[in-house]
């Protein structure tokens, strides 16, 4: 009987050493299982963020891509206004350069007449002069 109940406490003890170490081990598995919702939440809620932060990131990149176009599109109006300048400044140089060959000429006219002229004085005053002397000469 000794033997016996012996043997049945000795199964007892280890029935509860099993019952405890069972409840261990569900006790750390149910933790186990806390700590991985608690990270599953943690990692939908960091998703639910990073998504957030994505949209405003994409809205950003969305906008500067209108600005860079309208930067595009002010750059050949501003290239297209700068070319047109500079055939008109060509066009105004090569008029000017006319005008200036113009003048040139008008310039050399105007002294070969002038010349033409004290050319024509000088005559005119020696032809006075000759009349002068001829007069003075049919007086004597």
């Amino acid at each position: 009987m000794d033997q016996t109940k012996f043997s049945q406490e000795k199964s007892i003890t280890e029935q509860m050493v099993l019952i405890q170490s069972l409840q261990r081990e569900v006790k750390d598995k149910e933790s186990l299982i806390q700590k991985s919702q608690s990270l599953v939440t943690s990692l939908q809620e960091q998703s639910a963020q990073l998504a957030d932060t994505n949209a405003v990131y994409k809205s950003q990149i969305r906008k500067m891509e209108e600005k860079l176009e309208e930067s595009k599109s002010e750059i050949v109006k501003g290239n297209q206004i700068i070319q047109k300048q500079q055939a008109d400044h060509k066009q105004l140089k090569q008029k000017l350069k006319l005008k200036q060959m113009q003048m040139q000429e008008l310039e050399n006219t105007v002294a070969e007449k002038q010349s033409g002229i004290s050319d024509q004085l000088g005559k005119v005053n020696t032809l006075k002069e000759e009349q002068i002397q001829t007069q003075k000469e049919l007086e004597l």
